[in-house]
């Protein structure tokens, strides 16, 4: 596979596509399920992206999976039996559609204060446990940005306080959503960084599909 630049339209036809994957009567059907221990709803499972797509976008089964895997690698949706891992599985596996507040195109710039912010958090939480990777850009931050982080501490503890507030799956949810932000915006060591490479396709024949993704959907959802 080899990189494309990234169109400038991409994001906002990706979105357009994902909104009308979540319409109420011709979207992908969604439902609660038990996962862990709480009740967790308007979820979907890996199989149901993928037929969506393969049935609403007259797309071959090839394509319909690369571009369910490239909506995923983008953090519009993510999944939740492997929060670390975003890609596409075709099975039962759960997955749940991003928030907007935290889509590429609406969130606040990924700053070095709010990712450590967000690794401070999880420190806490982990008492320490945190990934390799994720250690080292901890200790990293920590030295880059000493003279502000009694604050980094400080919003990292009153978040969790707020999030003890919260129901169970609630918590669950969000800590979800945010791990998949930081994924698409600070993937570990030797992934693939979507925000440098853009979309890869496989052909060109997919390549023509999603720049013109806005009006595919539109017209076959419209008919």
């Amino acid at each position: 596979l080899s990189a494309l630049c990234i169109h400038p339209h991409v994001h906002l036809q990706m979105e357009e596509l994902v909104t009308a994957m979540q319409h109420p009567e011709t979207g992908i059907k969604m439902g609660t399920q038990r996962f862990v221990v709480a009740p967790i709803p308007h979820l979907m499972t890996g199989h149901d992206i993928f037929e969506w797509l393969l049935q609403n976008l007259g797309t071959s089964e090839a394509e319909s999976f690369h571009l369910g895997d490239l909506i995923i690698k983008y953090g519009y949706i993510y999944p939740l039996k492997d929060p670390k891992s975003l890609v596409l599985r075709t099975d039962d596996s759960p997955y749940r559609f991003q928030t907007p507040y935290f889509w590429t195109s609406r969130k606040w710039p990924a700053t070095d204060l709010d990712y450590a912010i967000y690794l401070a958090k999880k420190n806490i939480k982990k008492q320490g446990n945190l990934a390799d990777y994720e250690k080292t850009c901890y200790n990293l931050l920590h030295t880059r940005i000493n003279h502000a982080w009694d604050f980094v501490v400080m919003q990292a503890s009153e978040q969790l306080r707020a999030a003890k507030q919260r129901k169970r799956s609630d918590r669950i949810v969000l800590d979800c959503q945010e791990q998949a932000y930081w994924l698409v915006n600070r993937p570990p060591p030797g992934a693939l960084n979507i925000m440098d490479s853009g979309p890869h396709r496989n052909n060109i024949q997919a390549r023509i599909k999603l720049v013109g993704l806005s009006s595919s959907v539109t017209a076959r959802l419209a008919s």
